[in-house]
């Protein structure tokens, strides 16, 4: 596995199924979890098998979630149609679901790694982000870090309210995992952002390299 970028299936986010931890029912909690542990798996996952076994003290030093909240977060995961899990103790094996050759989306080591240790676990922003960052991954062109997107488009794949994009956004910003500047308006009026990731995104299979690219620092500045 790369120590530069993980990996999850596009289908993931096109599907709709991540964007249905929607925090609805009282689950804001649960579904921010959920996200961050997908992610965290992400990173750890097998590029050909999109397997990884982990232990479950090993997902919790990742993520700065408590045992109990993993456990909720690894159900609402199974649920949604994303992840398998096959547990044994304290070691489970998890599997990747919808994914096919060729059809993935790289997620940055370093820079997520870090973020995933602010313990940041509850807010109606802070879940906004968690599902707003996967989609900017899917989003990004494969030659450069930005990704270009209206507020309307985040809207439509993340199904975060279009009142919480913003505040989403500037949770992104402030981890140093996001940077953006508007662009021209579209032709409906529509301002559209660049999106810039922090982190090395290489290219072709995993090699093995180590991470070269620093976390950003907190900037609330457009680039």
């Amino acid at each position: 596995m790369s120590t530069k970028w993980g990996s999850f299936p596009k289908a993931a986010v096109d599907s709709g199924k991540l964007a249905s931890l929607t925090g609805a029912n009282g689950e804001v909690g649960a579904h921010i979890a959920a996200h961050k542990v997908y992610l965290a798996l992400a990173l750890e996952v097998d590029f050909h098998t999109r397997q990884v076994e982990m232990g479950m003290s090993f997902l919790q030093e990742r993520t700065a979630l408590a045992r109990p909240m993993l456990g909720r977060a690894l159900g609402a995961l199974e649920q949604a149609g994303v992840l398998q899990v096959e547990r044994d103790g304290y070691r489970n094996r998890y599997t990747q679901l919808l994914h096919a050759p060729n059809a993935f989306r790289q997620v940055p080591s370093y820079a997520t790694r870090q973020a995933l240790k602010l313990k940041l676990n509850r807010g109606v922003s802070v879940l906004a982000a968690w599902k707003l960052l996967p989609v900017l991954l899917y989003l990004r062109d494969g030659k450069t870090g930005d990704a270009l997107a209206m507020h309307e488009t985040l809207q439509r794949y993340s199904r975060v309210r279009p009142e919480h994009v913003s505040a989403g956004i500037s949770q992104l910003v402030e981890w140093g995992l996001v940077r953006h500047r508007p662009t021209e308006s579209n032709r409906n009026g529509h301002p559209s952002f660049v999106y810039r990731l922090a982190g090395d995104f290489g290219g072709g299979a995993p090699d093995g390299g180590l991470p070269t690219t620093p976390v950003l620092k907190p900037n609330r500045v457009p680039f």
